[in-house]
């Protein structure tokens, strides 16, 4: 189906891609590629041997609601002897061992009880686990959802990040949109015919 001779998107059919098109293009996929909301960040430290140790922030960069529950996967070839050393006050936290038998990966779930969910901008701090690292060199990035506790919906997906990694957040989805529609009259401005 092709656009109407005037659109906003022109014909699509009428020779090659503008420059306009694939700066808009490009641009778009670059905003949107990295966009991560939840960020969970974590520094490790090698306790003995194999026995590493995890300290995580966990920042609320999109949820207006708050975080009230999340959880961090463990894979079941990677890690072995969960146990948490810190859980931050009024948050309660379950331990699920990974299994390689099942194969099942293992998780730490955090429900928040009576501090209250983590606010849209702030972070959450006191979260440490140790574990037994069965990979070659050092624990790297691991799988987490935020859960809406409630209805125990999965709000956002995402992979834990090294602290020392510059945490660039997400742009809050207005930003998006608006960067978006003032793009489309760049792409008429770049499209028009040049008098020579």
């Amino acid at each position: 189906m092709k656009c109407k001779e005037g659109s906003l998107l022109g014909d699509f059919s009428a020779g090659p891609v503008s420059t306009g098109r694939i700066i808009l293009l490009v641009f778009t996929l670059l905003v949107t590629a990295s966009a991560q909301a939840t960020v969970i960040s974590y520094s490790t430290a090698n306790v003995q041997n194999d026995t590493w140790q995890y300290d995580y922030r966990i920042t609320n960069d999109s949820l207006v609601q708050g975080i009230s529950e999340f959880t961090i996967f463990f894979e079941s070839a990677l890690y072995a002897d969960i146990a948490l050393i810190s859980v931050p006050a009024l948050w309660d936290a379950v331990v699920a061992q990974p299994d390689s038998g099942l194969p099942d990966d293992g998780f730490i779930d955090l429900l928040d009880l009576f501090a209250g969910p983590i606010g849209l901008g702030s972070e959450l701090t006191g979260l440490s686990v140790q574990f037994r690292w069965l990979g070659s060199g050092q624990p790297s990035t691991q799988r987490f959802d935020v859960i809406d506790p409630n209805d125990f919906q999965v709000l956002e997906s995402g992979n834990t990040q090294p602290h020392d990694i510059g945490v660039v957040p997400e742009p809050p989805i207005t930003l998006l949109c608006l960067t978006a529609l003032l793009a489309i009259p760049l792409v008429s401005v770049l499209d028009r015919p040049r008098n020579k």
